[in-house]
């Protein structure tokens, strides 16, 4: 009878780890494409998690060193909404706006090992890659398949000009959330092009970062340009200062080719440096300088800033309407909603995000190529994160967020399980059903972008 039980205790403990595996995999597969679909995928590994608890009549924590900065945002965030000129408000949107972390401790928890790290990157980058080609093929013919039957157009013009081209969104409603995460994928696939010496054939990853540039390109968000911009210097200033001459000079040739041939990007970039054109995003910093000065320790609590908002920005000359979504910076937002304590508990965290990366950086032997490319793209999409977060309200995004703390979930799991366990050594060679994973990307993009040049001639 004892025997049964155990094993019957063994079977449950084994579906548990099944289903957070498939819970995992489904959530990268979905993340660069449906929020929907990789929430539920969270709330397999959601599952998993509890039943395994029940079983074993215990809660198991992992301990990391991103739990106290996190504790201590939610704290704050916590304190904001008990202060809130608005508590019913600021509780209807609590759990959503935290919902975001829960990412980092559901794969921290049940990512264990390279082989499974390895697959699930190499399955990011594939669908990222597929989004983006799909956003090229929304630059082309500006229409938008994904949601053909819907009753809402998502393809936004730049400007309000007639044969205006159009900010591509991919498979998201914005094309500020579909850059946001472009640039974190597309920091990830050059610093395995620049770093990852185990793999010879760069080719996939090549064609990648092409259709995933040029996707961000015609997201026309000039954050994101911004962000991941410094994000590839930063790798090619540790490659080394060839490398990054031949880096720089390799983007200011692109990126003038395609002002030449495109002159709405120029255009677009143009203004990144008008003070004239930028004054009603320094008119809407301002109004929310006014708010935190009004409500400077505990914020005015999250869910409140659209209706506050319309107040403060009545006391500027705004051209157009502005916005009432955000504050388009992530410090700012940040404090107008949770205060001075939000902010400090907001510095933190990313110090320890940073910090964290570089001494996992520093763990790694010089000979694990593979990793070092990882974390080292992990670091420039976090670079890329915070850069475009100054001019952007990606944190509060929930698409962009997710993307964020998987990645940082990576990190930890890397520096606080593969590192003490002696990390294993670098696969020569990818695992067959990589291989056919990127043979099918190739042959997808070669296929795609062949009908596509076909068609718009």
């Amino acid at each position: 009878m004892l025997n049964q039980t155990l094993s019957h205790k063994e079977q449950v403990l084994k579906g548990c780890e099944n289903l957070a595996q498939f819970g995992l995999f489904s959530f990268v597969l979905f993340l660069p494409a449906s929020i929907a679909f990789s929430q539920i995928s969270l709330g397999f590994i959601l599952v998993a998690y509890l039943a395994e608890a029940l079983t074993t009549r215990r809660l198991r924590f992992m301990k990391s060193p991103m739990d106290l900065p996190i504790l201590l945002f939610v704290l704050a965030t916590l304190i904001s909404t008990l202060f809130s000129v608005n508590v019913a408000k600021s509780l209807k949107v609590l759990v959503p706006s935290l919902f975001p972390m829960s990412v980092f401790y559901l794969v921290f928890y049940y990512l264990k090992d390279l082989k499974t790290i390895k697959k699930l990157i190499t399955l990011l980058l594939i669908i990222a890659t597929l989004n983006a080609v799909y956003g090229i093929a929304q630059h082309f013919w500006h229409i938008d398949w994904f949601r053909l039957s819907g009753h809402k157009n998502y393809l936004r013009p730049v400007t309000d000009l007639p044969g205006s081209d159009i900010r591509i969104p991919g498979t998201f409603s914005i094309s500020m959330t579909f850059a946001g995460q472009l640039i974190m994928v597309l920091s990830l696939v050059w610093s395995f092009i620049l770093f990852d010496r185990s793999n010879k054939n760069k080719f996939p990853l090549i064609a990648s970062a092409t259709c995933i540039f040029f996707a961000l390109i015609w997201t026309y968000t000039r954050s994101a340009w911004l962000g991941f911009g410094v994000a590839l210097l930063f790798l090619g200033y540790l490659k080394g200062r060839k490398s990054f001459l031949k880096l720089a000079l390799g983007a200011l040739v692109c990126v003038l080719i395609i002002f030449l041939l495109q002159p709405s990007v120029l255009n677009r970039a143009r203004s990144m440096f008008s003070f004239e054109q930028n004054m009603d995003r320094i008119y809407i910093w301002k109004s929310s300088l006014d708010m935190i000065k009004d409500h400077p320790i505990t914020g005015i609590g999250q869910g409140n800033y659209n209706k506050l908002s319309r107040e403060y920005q009545k006391s500027y000359p705004f051209k157009e309407p502005p916005s009432h979504a955000h504050s388009h910076n992530d410090l700012i937002m940040i404090t107008v909603d949770r205060g001075i304590l939000g902010l400090l508990a907001f510095i933190w965290l990313w110090i320890t995000i940073f910090k964290q990366t570089g001494i996992t950086l520093q763990q790694i032997p010089s000979d694990r190529y593979y990793v070092r490319a990882l974390i080292l793209g992990c670091l420039a999409g976090f670079i890329a994160f915070f850069v475009e977060g100054f001019f952007e309200n990606n944190f509060g995004d929930s698409e962009v967020a997710m993307m964020l703390w998987f990645l940082v979930a990576v990190v930890m799991v890397v520096k606080e399980k593969l590192i003490p366990a002696t990390l294993p050594a670098d696969m020569e060679e990818l695992a067959l059903e990589e291989k056919h994973m990127v043979g099918i990307l190739t042959f997808a993009i070669l296929i795609i972008m062949a009908v596509m040049v076909i068609l718009h001639l």
